[in-house]
């Protein structure tokens, strides 16, 4: 009989995640982040958001730091994000590391090596695009980026009660919008 190396015992299952959605003004990054969070606590989840933004807010950088766990969240702040969502090019001084990043396709170019994530795989779409093609307007973008993002995040979206979620005057617009964001295909 041949012995096998012992296998160390499994660790414990990572609990508490973290997501970092990332824009400039006027992209929707505090609608989307507050819209995410309340899904998150819809599911049961314990969910920790900060929003940052600087005061001059028209064209300055916007971040969404969210954090959920089944137990409560102990530090809402993000220092490394499990999932990077961004929408705009930003400064070498806001970049994010993340292990997997999902990004809107025209901005791909345009990064720093910061933004490269830490292990992990860079997911990019064409959010704008879609929004532009199959809405008419680019004001869809973070609901189009949104509906990928619960995808990959494995929620699924026609299980969900968005009503709650979604405040506003184009909820029935935006449904639409993040069903189409869902629907986008796997590479």
């Amino acid at each position: 009989m041949t012995a096998h190396p012992k296998r160390p015992a499994p660790g414990p299952e990572k609990t508490t995640h973290s997501i970092v959605l990332l824009g400039t003004a006027g992209q929707g990054i505090k609608m989307m982040s507050h819209a995410l969070a309340a899904i998150l606590a819809s599911l049961g989840k314990h969910v920790a958001l900060t929003v940052t933004y600087p005061s001059s807010v028209r064209a300055g950088v916007v971040r969404g730091d969210l954090t959920y766990s089944d137990q409560p969240v102990e530090m809402p702040f993000v220092e490394e994000a499990d999932l990077l969502l961004q929408l705009a090019p930003v400064k070498k001084a806001d970049a994010v590391k993340a292990a997997r990043v999902i990004r809107d396709r025209e901005i791909g170019k345009l990064l720093s090596d910061d933004c490269i994530p830490v292990d992990g795989e860079i997911e990019e779409r064409s959010f704008k695009k879609a929004a532009l093609d199959e809405f008419g307007s680019p004001l869809f973008v973070n609901m189009v980026a949104l509906g990928r993002l619960l995808r990959r995040l494995g929620i699924d979206v026609g299980k969900l009660d968005l009503a709650a979620a979604l405040l506003g005057k184009h909820f029935d617009q935006n449904v639409r919008v993040i069903n189409h964001g869902y629907s986008f295909p796997d590479d």
